[in-house]
């Protein structure tokens, strides 16, 4: 499928391109999605932010450049993000990382994002592995400190101190590398 061809399509509100769409990429969203909401939300939960994604496409046809990036990009970037405010409203706070992607209508920024995830996932494979474990945990998957804990069989304060060093490698790393100052 070719995306520019796609994209200018729903631009004429030609519904079928939006069902080509949703063929296509709703799979890949609903993968996404449950990273984030699965367990703690119900399948009907995720399905919702995978339509809201495509509503939100469809609604902003207009103002995407595909010279910026994919359509396949901004809609894992638009869903991730639809996600997370879901989460948010289901359990209050969502402890975000720093270098967290925040919702920008730029795909040049989301662009920039991704390739600061991959360094991030570098970073990470580079660290000890129970460090690695319990930060991907927590900022990943968003368990929080107890319950990382109990399934790694290891003391809260054990975890926590893991999860501060972790952060101060990560951080140190980053520098290094001039993502952060």
């Amino acid at each position: 499928m070719e995306e520019q061809l796609l994209l200018d399509r729903m631009r004429q509100r030609d519904e079928t391109a939006l069902e080509e769409l949703m063929k296509e990429y709703e799979a890949f969203l609903i993968r996404v999605v449950s990273q984030i909401l699965v367990p703690y939300m119900t399948m009907e939960d995720v399905q919702e932010v995978v339509s809201d994604t495509f509503y939100s496409v469809w609604r902003r046809a207009d103002a995407l450049d595909l010279t910026k990036g994919t359509l396949r990009a901004y809609l894992a970037a638009s869903a991730r993000n639809g996600a997370k405010n879901k989460f948010r409203g289901f359990r209050g706070e969502l402890p975000l990382q720093e270098y967290d992607m925040v919702e920008t209508e730029s795909l040049f920024d989301r662009m920039e994002q991704e390739e600061k995830s991959r360094i991030i996932g570098e970073i990470l494979s580079e660290m000890k592995e129970k460090e690695r474990e319990i930060l991907i945990r927590y900022y990943y998957f968003y368990e929080n400190t107890t319950t990382i804990a109990v399934k790694m069989n290891l003391r809260v304060n054990t975890v926590k101190s893991l999860l501060r060093r972790g952060r101060k490698k990560m951080e140190k790393r980053l520098r290094e590398r001039g993502i952060c100052r």
